[in-house]
């Protein structure tokens, strides 16, 4: 079943926007919303990493 969401890309758009935006509707804004969120959660994450890993030098 994991292999199915790794090769198809609308099944994995539609998964992030059901994480991200449960009480939406499938519209392109919607998708587009939630893949930016996805996206700008893990740049801050990975800024926060680095942040982080910079504390210790």
């Amino acid at each position: 079943m994991v292999s199915v969401y790794r090769k198809n890309h609308l099944n994995q758009v539609l998964a992030l926007r059901a994480h991200y935006l449960p009480s939406e509707d499938d519209s392109l804004d919607n998708l587009a919303r939630a893949i930016w969120l996805d996206e700008h959660y893990f740049d801050r994450l990975a800024m926060a990493v680095n942040q982080g890993a910079g504390m210790l030098f």
